[in-house]
């Protein structure tokens, strides 16, 4: 099986999805709308992106969709440029195409991209989005913070859903990948960090006066993504993270908090088959309402590749093909029990090295 962002992927076993297979072709949703070549870049293909009218609302995503969220948030973009087209009036994700840095270069974005090579290009991450009907979604605001290396995007859909995209470890540049890995580092052992104050801040801006919030985010960006939970879960509507870095428990000060963990119509958490992040903490506190996926093996063995979003299956309704946490985590290498993360986190080697064994 394919990873999700390959150009030649035509897969014909419908049978057990990747995700690859569902951001390849037509959406479940998309029964009359439009369709493009897998092959055609967005870059030169700009009056037929135009062309993609139909709408989804993000009350009527599937998982599979849900996940090109979290990746989308990964999406490198000149932000000075974002900021001088929202001051100047409304933009869309589509209208984003013409906002990519370095759109056809290949890019790794995560971590887990870097470790697994995948062969992904900006131009490639927007179409997905577009193809699956959130082209015409509009932008209210992005955020890339230099000082620490928070970065996030905020949505609005056609029915005025919020929803905040947080960015998980970035290794688009060495400076944004120590910042981010030093963000992981306080986390796991001061639980105060630069990062969290500024998803809390970026929810203020765009999503305080709104009942209807959705969240989303992947390894850190699921860590940033359950702060802002915990602390507004009244007004949020819809919380999914996938492989996220857990938040402790220790770090919430009431038990409404702590129960609004385990609220499964409200807090959605996935874990890819043999992910090791999503154990570095103790994750009793929401243990019960974890759903694990099935790992499609489709990219190279790496201690950080059942951490790649794209190891997650999906079946063809668009649903993820979930399993039990002991099928999970059978035959995997490089998953590890919870204390031997926390060992090797806390001494010997540093991030970089742990990351590229």
């Amino acid at each position: 099986m394919s990873s999700l962002f390959s150009q030649n992927s035509q897969p014909t076993n419908y049978t057990n999805h990747t995700l690859t297979d569902l951001s390849s072709k037509r959406s479940p949703l998309m029964t009359n709308g439009y369709s493009t070549p897998l092959q055609q870049k967005v870059a030169t293909a700009l009056e037929t992106i135009e062309e993609m009218s139909l709408q989804t609302s993000i009350t009527e995503a599937t998982d599979a969709q849900k996940i090109l969220f979290t990746q989308f948030s990964y999406l490198p973009l000149d932000f000075d440029k974002v900021q001088r087209k929202l001051s100047q009036g409304t933009v869309t994700v589509r209208s984003l195409v013409t906002m990519l840095k370095n759109p056809e270069e290949v890019y790794l974005g995560s971590a887990a991209g870097m470790a697994t090579g995948l062969q992904v290009t900006p131009q490639e991450i927007l179409r997905n989005m577009i193809q699956n009907g959130f082209g015409d979604m509009q932008v209210l605001g992005v955020e890339a913070d230099e000082k620490s290396g928070f970065n996030a995007m905020a949505l609005k859909d056609d029915n005025d859903n919020i929803i905040l995209l947080y960015r998980g470890t970035d290794i688009s540049t060495p400076t944004s990948f120590v910042k981010d890995s030093l963000t992981d580092v306080t986390e796991f052992l001061t639980e105060d960090d630069e990062q969290v104050q500024k998803a809390e801040q970026f929810y203020e801006q765009y999503a305080a006066n709104s009942n209807k919030v959705y969240l989303f985010g992947h390894s850190l960006g699921g860590n940033l993504t359950e702060h802002v939970y915990a602390d507004h879960f009244e007004h949020i509507k819809d919380a999914f993270v996938i492989d996220p870095f857990p938040i402790s428990q220790r770090q919430l000060d009431t038990e409404e908090k702590v129960a609004a963990f385990n609220n499964a119509d409200k807090f959605h958490c996935y874990v890819v088959g043999g992910d090791w992040v999503s154990e570095l903490r103790d994750t009793n506190l929401y243990e019960q309402n974890i759903r694990y996926i099935k790992n499609n093996n489709s990219l190279k063995d790496h201690i950080m590749s059942d951490h790649a979003l794209e190891m997650a299956t999906c079946k063809e309704d668009g649903s993820f093909e979930l399993v039990t946490k002991e099928e999970a985590y059978q035959n995997h290498q490089h998953s590890f029990s919870r204390e031997t993360i926390q060992q090797v986190a806390t001494t010997g080697d540093t991030i970089h090295d742990f990351l590229l064994k």
